[in-house]
């Protein structure tokens, strides 16, 4: 959770047009992104998370 209006070049950087805006990183790169307010907020996400969890690990 971040305040925008205190950190306003974040959602420049990260390119955020949208709030909410969730960021999933993996060792500090972005894998997925969610924006905006799903129907069903809790299924999105757990199908979000299951799916990048679940997705192989590339060396």
């Amino acid at each position: 959770k971040m305040d925008t209006d205190a950190n306003p070049m974040t959602p420049t950087r990260y390119q955020i047009m949208g709030i909410p805006t969730l960021i999933f990183f993996k060792d500090g790169k972005e894998v997925d992104r969610m924006v905006g307010v799903p129907r069903q907020p809790r299924e999105a996400l757990r199908a979000k998370l299951d799916a990048l969890l679940a997705a192989p690990v590339a060396k």
